[in-house]
């Protein structure tokens, strides 16, 4: 039975609306706060598209920086995003790793720093290798796909929303080209969003090689309110 301050984690959030309440109730608490967290940054990109702004595909430093918070990274002006960042920015958000921490699926198939901080994503998570790589659609029509778990194989990272969506920031989300967008890309991949149905996204048929699925005992320092404002968790110790 879940107490007040667990009552208005799991009800004073970003999904009010978006998803259906029997989803949000069956969510542990790290699940809500990636989930949260990813509606948040595609409700701040939908907003600087509104104004105006080019919110780009990038892997440069140039362009984006890297391994900042998502806050940081909107207040310096440069709206750079790959794959990988969205679960990074929310392993930032909920206190489970410190600004310039990243990792990635990398070109060999694995997490490009996970030596270095799998003491801090094992304490949030449980990490799963699928040896060889599984393909997405096996492992989502098979239900080993759990709502807030990151996959990354190689070359690429996303994140498994719930209730048939993907949270896809690379070249898997919604994109048009600009020849004036500045960015390194070869495409110039200026984003329209980064929501995506499931079976006709491209990670659909993504091989997968490692899965990270939040413990359930796992409480997370901070989340995102019903307004984005990023608050401590009243549920943690």
């Amino acid at each position: 039975m879940r107490n007040d301050a667990e009552k208005q984690f799991y009800t004073d959030n970003m999904l009010t609306g978006r998803f259906s309440p029997a989803f949000i109730n069956s969510l542990n608490p790290g699940q809500l706060a990636m989930i949260s967290s990813c509606m948040y940054y595609e409700s701040e990109l939908q907003k600087g598209i509104a104004r105006g702004e080019k919110w780009v595909y990038t892997n440069s430093e140039r362009y984006a920086n890297q391994a900042s918070a998502f806050d940081a990274m909107v207040a310096s002006g440069r709206h750079g995003v790959n794959c990988a960042m969205p679960s990074g920015w929310a392993m930032i958000d909920m206190g489970v790793l410190a600004s310039g921490m990243r990792y990635w699926g990398n070109d060999k198939g694995e997490i490009a720093n996970y030596s270095t901080y799998a003491p801090l994503l094992l304490q949030a998570c449980k990490v799963k290798h699928w040896e060889g790589g599984v393909p997405f659609s096996s492992l989502y029509e098979g239900g080993y796909a759990r709502p807030g778990d990151t996959f990354m194989g190689r070359g690429h990272t996303f994140v498994y929303l719930g209730e048939d969506r993907v949270m896809a920031a690379g070249h898997d989300g919604k994109w048009h080209s600009d020849p004036d967008a500045l960015t390194e890309d070869g495409r110039k991949a200026v984003f329209d969003t980064w929501l995506c149905p499931v079976r006709e996204n491209n990670d659909y048929r993504f091989r997968v090689t490692w899965q990270m699925s939040f413990r359930d005992d796992f409480v997370p320092k901070y989340y995102r309110n019903s307004r984005g404002e990023l608050v401590p968790n009243p549920a943690a110790n």
